[in-house]
């Protein structure tokens, strides 16, 4: 991983957050730190992934993100062991990870700490569902994914995280037709290879059934 930055290549989501006038934000402390940048925006699911493959095989020194969680998601899951550090920019709704790690809720913040010395670089470990889906944090099924789901996106653009609490109280009401009833036994493992050391973190992956 290089020791400085000076190449990255930013991946935006348009349609998550509030508006904000992004670049501009971007551009002003970029440019004052001398950081070479340039920007994909994402126009379906997958592109943001596939944009992060193409950065690390572009040689870029690092990935900047600005979206919601499920956008870092998807970066993160482009930069699987390329050996590049991923810069998030809060502009989701929740931006649960951005929490999680400390990064500045300013976007003009969150950009000047990834061009300064004051950053730091965390191994962060991932988790996989089948064969392909990776996540972090957590993994979500029945109640705690329609909550999610059901969230309107104009109104996770206005007022935030707080867009996800009518869709929570109004699911119980609807009763069986919003029951999740596995067809199967679900179970989620967690592994730990030898190789690691016992101090090493694991993120958990938490099952919500509903």
């Amino acid at each position: 991983m290089p020791d400085s930055i000076k190449t990255v290549q930013v991946i935006i989501n348009p349609a998550s957050g509030q508006d904000a006038p992004m670049l501009a934000i971007m551009n002003r402390a970029f440019r004052a730190a001398k950081v070479d940048w340039d920007v994909k925006l994402t126009k379906e699911a997958g592109d943001a992934e596939r944009f992060a493959r193409e950065a690390i095989a572009a040689g870029v020194d690092a990935v900047g993100v600005y979206g919601g969680d499920g956008t870092v998601m998807e970066v993160a899951s482009g930069m699987n062991k390329g050996g590049r550090a991923l810069a998030i920019f809060p502009g989701g709704s929740a931006n649960v990870m951005s929490v999680e790690l400390g990064i500045p809720g300013n976007l003009e913040e969150a950009v000047a700490l990834v061009c300064s010395d004051a950053r730091q670089i965390r191994q962060i470990d991932m988790g996989r569902l089948g064969d392909q889906q990776m996540f972090m944090l957590r993994l979500g099924i029945g109640f705690f994914a329609e909550t999610t789901k059901g969230a309107d996106r104009e109104v996770k653009n206005r007022v935030g995280v707080l867009a996800l609490w009518p869709v929570g109280a109004a699911s119980p009401a609807e009763g069986a037709r919003n029951r999740f009833t596995p067809s199967r036994s679900t179970t989620v493992k967690l592994c730990r290879p030898k190789a690691w050391p016992p101090s090493s973190p694991i993120r958990a992956a938490s099952a919500f059934p509903g």
